[in-house]
């Protein structure tokens, strides 16, 4: 027998359903879909949801990829805006006659993205070509976004990015497990193929003066640098950051945590991924949280997946020092509390072999000209813009997903578009 509660919901479900039925009959143009708002990059999902379902693949992808170059890669790492926000009954209605996908949008997404690398799909451009060159710094999401967007309005442009590899966070700051390497270096070559990428070059204010050549920069360097804690011995070689972690693991520089014990020390969405990368290169983690577990940043099912795989969390402690003992390893001190401090401070003793700090980036311009910091700092965008010098992705808006750096790339694209127009140079 059905409750009165859930009687409820499932009328609920039922309205939903015939009215988004109503909608789509009548025109897409009529539907202000929820998972489109609830996207950071306000991809047109249901242009591309209803072509999916009536089988036209690649006018679904022409109108996926007009938004998000790199699908393939983003929806293995994307928490699901769209379907929160939807609670799926959107992805339901839209997707009514899929039922392999179950009114999954990211499944959707995934899906297409791979058929393109398979495939080698990738969007229309159309035959226009300015003459005003574009230079970005960073080759992350945001930035790629930028190239992306800027070389399918007919722009030259090079992207100069400072590690070995494109991708930034995607590439240096993500588990292999969650996303392999390839598909992401797939997706950048097949969509940004034509766009200059310079890697192993960092730009500083002794060189920043070689963009005085081109019509605009946009500097797309993110939140870079881990934060630091505050505590003696954190400078200690072996405690790294989870960025340079996660960089030396993925570059195999000659970081060996084969049979070690590596103590994480935050709860977001880096601390779990730093945890995934040492247990896939052979490590034990562990997960050191000053919180308790409803504060976790990260999904119930990615968490039962680490500790399936032996990883273990700890909560309600702060680290207080870090020493290293006579046996060459380790040494932490804690505080130990519950819901609320004890008058006596209860300390506790850990040790590893490795120290992993994931408790926040800060922002990565400090090599850059002092004007142009100060500006960033301030937030007093309006005058680098009148310039020519955009600021995109992380520096922009603060630290936030991948799917807002991406969706800060394409708005940045949009800004020199008009700033170009606006100056006369386009027809």
């Amino acid at each position: 027998m059905i409750s009165k509660t859930e009687g409820q919901k499932q009328n609920i479900r039922e309205f939903k359903k015939e009215a988004l039925k109503n909608l789509r009959d009548a025109g897409l143009s009529f539907c202000q879909a929820f998972c489109v708002i609830g996207c950071p990059m306000h991809q047109d999902n249901k242009s591309w949801l209803y072509n999916f379902r009536d089988g036209r693949i690649k006018e679904a992808l022409d109108h996926l990829l007009k938004f998000n170059p790199f699908p393939s890669s983003v929806s293995r790492v994307c928490p699901k805006f769209c379907e929160k926000e939807t609670n799926q009954f959107c992805g339901a209605a839209c997707l009514e006659n899929s039922e392999n996908f179950q009114g999954s949008i990211n499944s959707v997404e995934k899906y297409l993205g791979d058929w393109a690398r398979k495939n080698l799909y990738k969007r229309y451009r159309e035959s226009v070509f300015h003459k005003e060159k574009m230079a970005i710094i960073g080759a992350g999401p945001a930035g790629l976004a930028c190239g992306y967007q800027l070389w399918h309005m007919g722009f030259p442009v090079t992207i100069f990015e400072k590690m070995e590899k494109p991708g930034g966070i995607l590439y240096f700051g993500i588990s292999g497990e969650r996303l392999p390497n390839e598909i992401l270096l797939d997706e950048i070559s097949l969509h940004l193929g034509d766009v200059e990428i310079k890697t192993g070059v960092e730009i500083n204010a002794q060189n920043f003066e070689q963009f005085a050549s081109y019509d605009t920069v946009v500097i797309a360097t993110g939140y870079g640098s881990s934060r630091k804690l505050g505590i003696p011995g954190e400078t200690l070689s072996g405690v790294l950051g989870s960025l340079e972690f996660l960089s030396a693991l993925n570059l195999q520089t000659g970081l060996d945590i084969k049979e070690k014990e590596v103590l994480i020390i935050g709860g977001g969405e880096t601390a779990i991924e730093a945890a995934l990368t040492a247990i896939n290169f052979g490590g034990r983690a562990k997960i050191i949280y000053r919180k308790g577990p409803e504060n976790l940043g990260v999904s119930n099912q990615t968490i039962a997946s680490f500790k399936a795989r032996g990883g273990e969390i700890e909560f309600y402690l702060i680290p207080r020092e870090i020493k290293k003992n006579d046996r060459s390893r380790f040494e932490i001190k804690f505080e130990r509390f519950g819901q609320e401090r004890p008058e006596t401070p209860d300390f506790i003793l850990k040790e590893a072999d490795f120290i992993v700090l994931a408790i926040g980036q800060t922002p990565q311009f400090e090599s850059l000209p002092l004007q142009i910091r100060e500006k960033i700092q301030n937030k007093d965008f309006e005058p680098l813009e009148s310039a020519g010098i955009f600021i995109a992705g992380d520096l922009y808006y603060g630290q936030k997903n991948v799917c807002h750096a991406i969706n800060s790339g394409n708005e940045t694209a949009g800004k020199i578009y008009d700033f170009i127009k606006n100056k006369g140079k386009l027809p």
